[in-house]
C-alpha cells in the first residue's frame, strides 16, 4: 500500500510536474501551494505525511509548519533539506525515500 503524500511548494506549475514524476514511481501524491488548498487537502484526503519543498524561504517554511500543526497536531511533516543549489529534483528523491520509510514503519509497527 502506498502512503497518501501531500507535496507543498511555492509554485503550482512545479508541483504539478513533480506530481507527474512521482506518479511514475507509483506514488499516491497530491499537491498544493496555497493555504486554502492545503487545508482542503488535509480535510478531505487525510495524507499519511507531508513533504514541504526547499523552494520556500525559511520564514515561510516556519510559518507553514506552525499552520500545519495548528490544523492537525499529529501530522508527519518532512522538510526537504536545504541544498547549496536547490533543485526541484531534490524533492523527488526525498519523497521516494520517505515513502519507503513509511512502508517499513507500517510493517514493523514503529518509527525508524
Amino acid at each position: 500500500m502506498e502512503p497518501r503524500i501531500l507535496i507543498i511548494g511555492r509554485s503550482t506549475i512545479v508541483i504539478n510536474i513533480l506530481l507527474q514524476e512521482l506518479q511514475k514511481f507509483g506514488r499516491n501524491v497530491m499537491g498544493a501551494a496555497e493555504l486554502p488548498d492545503i487545508q482542503r487537502m488535509l480535510q478531505f484526503h487525510n495524507p499519511d505525511f507531508i513533504v514541504v519543498g526547499n523552494g520556500l524561504a525559511d520564514k515561510e517554511r516556519d510559518e507553514l509548519l506552525v499552520s500545519l500543526l495548528n490544523i492537525k497536531a499529529d501530522l508527519k511533516v518532512h522538510l526537504v533539506e536545504r541544498q547549496p543549489k536547490p533543485s526541484p529534483y531534490d524533492l523527488i528523491e526525498f519523497t521516494n525515500k520517505k515513502a519507503v520509510e513509511w512502508k517499513i514503519e507500517q510493517k514493523l509497527g514503529k518509527s525508524l
